[in-house]
């Protein structure tokens, strides 16, 4: 009997879920200067995790799982990516003399490792709740590249996108980020296509 009212429920919130639920797309800005620089070499600085401090905690990994996530993009539309080890190493022992990485920084690692666009990102939501037979997930991030050489945006992009499931279709948080990272990079492509 309770398996059926759960079945029931999933059915109830899945229908109302797909009513209301309205298709997010990405915010990208692109600069009018932007000079062709998205097929340059890309430094992926660390992500901030700027969830809510209750995701934070029962998400820590959330910041680098969407970096990574956001490198594969790159990589797959064919942008060239400075290797990840390599840019932590440096952060670290660049942080030791200064504190914290501030956009100053992030521009000075890029011209130390001969890169042309340094990409800062920030996970805005990274989370899934589970509510009786209903399951959602969302993932947001927010992602700004600098040309290296002049300090000056040259891409700024926004995405949250939630998923709903029932119980017994779920998906997680990292495979919502999979999709959040190549639509955000499409939309920054189909705009430097349609310039």
């Amino acid at each position: 009997m309770r398996q059926i009212l759960y079945i029931i429920l999933a059915i109830i919130f899945s229908v109302m879920a797909a009513c209301t639920l309205k298709k997010t797309e990405p915010t990208v800005w692109v600069s009018p200067h932007l000079n062709d620089k998205s097929s340059e070499v890309c430094v992926i600085l660390p992500f901030d995790n700027s969830n809510l401090q209750e995701h934070k905690d029962n998400y820590p990994e959330a910041a680098e799982t969407v970096r990574d996530r956001f490198e594969t993009a790159l990589l797959e539309a064919g942008h060239r990516v400075v290797e990840r080890s390599m840019i932590d190493k440096l952060i670290s022992e660049l942080e030791f003399s200064m504190s914290g990485l501030t956009e100053q920084l992030g521009i000075k690692v890029g011209k130390m490792l001969d890169a042309d666009v340094v990409i800062f990102g920030a996970v805005t939501s990274y989370y899934r709740v589970i509510w009786g037979p209903v399951v959602y997930t969302t993932v947001g991030l927010s992602i700004k590249a600098v040309d290296v050489e002049t300090g000056v945006i040259i891409w700024k992009g926004d995405h949250t996108k939630t998923i709903f499931w029932d119980i017994f279709d779920v998906d997680s948080p990292a495979s919502l980020a999979r999709e959040v990272t190549k639509e955000i990079i499409a939309t920054f492509l189909g705009k430097t296509t349609d310039s």
